[in-house]
């Protein structure tokens, strides 16, 4: 195995979601980030893709 890659969407809305069993969002979240990574921000009405970041080194 030489690279892999995963995609991860997490949307939330304060006028809820589209999950019935879900009724709302925690307050914080908290996520650890242990390797280099990329992640993209894109326009949601026109799906322009507005940045894209990379994260080298998340634990420094």
């Amino acid at each position: 195995l030489s690279s892999v890659r995963h995609k991860v969407v997490m949307e939330m809305a304060p006028e809820g979601n589209q999950y019935p069993g879900f009724s709302s969002a925690p307050s914080h979240l908290s996520y650890r980030v242990d390797r280099p990574f990329l992640y993209l921000i894109r326009d949601e009405t026109s799906g322009a893709l507005l940045f894209i970041g990379r994260v080298v080194n998340p634990t420094g």
